[in-house]
């Protein structure tokens, strides 16, 4: 059985994105924006489509990643950071922001706003959470070609593996629910492999599509499902969900939904679990694709990485207040106990 959510698509500005006008002036912006006169170290400029809070654990660890690679900010390097909160609107402006300050190097959480730095600019983009094909970030992993190159999150068997964990947590899980933000086509299409790895593992589904990810959207989505009887909410992990972590896992709380997620910072804002690439060692290696960019590498020649270490946690507090009792063996695995 599989039922959609309620999803009514609107046009661009419904959606957040900058409306073509918007596009326009802001390439014009760009065009007539001076390069940051004679620079005497490289500008790396960070863009999340996140608040800054949210992406404060990625810019860390990036950090880590750059002293780790020898790189210190403020001697060598640059390092601007914008945060949009969710505003494609804003998130174009910062971008030009960002070009005019001479921005040498892009580097990005994930594909959203890969997506639009290679739409106004042709800096070269180091992104995480890239999917496995894109044909207009990258000609293929291997051999990405054109300005964009990082890390993928999207292992080709996760999506499966992630619910063979969740069924061993859960083993009298019938419905999954899974809440994704439908206004990006990447986590549209996970959402759709996560649902077909459960629909492969014996489970029926229904799609929990976010558009704002408002307070009302989350309550009225996790409501109607829970309404339809669902046992569990798997949530696709990008900036809207990501931003609004908070209320998405309290509200599946009032509900007595067990959430579980792709990343850990999930967990730590009250999810029951979450299964995923090893975030923390993603977003420090990130930092050794820009190096090479600066060292004169085009992004093009740079293949994009797919994870090869994934790590489980568990949510000990979240799972006596559901009245979960997760197994030994599963314990035992984990990586990271919350208690």
């Amino acid at each position: 059985m599989t039922a959609a959510g309620h999803c009514h698509p609107g046009g661009a500005a419904a959606r957040g994105r900058p409306s073509r006008r918007d596009v326009l002036a802001l390439l014009a912006l760009l065009a007539a924006a001076p390069r940051a006169a004679a620079k005497d170290r490289p500008v790396v400029a960070m863009l999340g489509l996140a608040s800054e809070e949210a992406d404060s654990a990625f810019l860390e660890r990036f950090r880590s990643g750059l002293a780790a690679n020898g790189v210190v900010e403020g001697e060598t390097i640059v390092l601007e950071h914008r945060h949009a909160s969710g505003d494609m609107t804003l998130a174009g402006r910062q971008i030009a922001e960002l070009v005019a300050l001479g921005a040498d190097v892009f580097v990005v959480p994930g594909p959203a706003a890969a997506r639009l730095v290679k739409s106004m600019t042709g800096v070269p983009v180091v992104s995480g959470g890239l999917p496995l094909a894109d044909p207009f970030l990258f000609e293929s992993l291997g051999r990405p070609g054109g300005t964009v190159s990082g890390l993928s999150s999207f292992g080709e068997d996760l999506a499966a593996k992630r619910i063979e964990v969740i069924r061993e947590a859960l083993p009298d899980l019938r419905l999954l629910g899974v809440m994704h933000n439908v206004t990006d086509p990447v986590y549209s299409d996970w959402g759709e492999k996560s649902e077909e790895a459960a629909r492969a593992a014996g489970l029926a589904t229904m799609r929990l599509p976010l558009e704002s990810g408002s307070p009302a959207e989350v309550d009225g989505l996790l409501g109607g499902f829970k309404a339809s009887g669902g046992d569990v909410v798997l949530v696709i992990r990008d900036f809207l969900t990501h931003t609004n972590r908070l209320h998405i896992c309290e509200a599946a709380a009032r509900l007595g939904l067990p959430l579980v997620s792709e990343h850990p910072i999930f967990v730590e804002a009250g999810a029951l679990m979450a299964y995923s690439e090893d975030v923390d060692a993603a977003m420090t290696h990130i930092a050794s694709f820009v190096v090479r960019i600066l060292d004169g590498t085009p992004a093009g020649e740079i293949p994009i990485e797919l994870p090869t270490r994934f790590r489980l946690y568990l949510n000990l507090a979240t799972a006596d207040r559901l009245g979960i009792v997760f197994p030994p063996s599963l314990i035992a695995r984990a990586d990271s106990v919350l208690e």
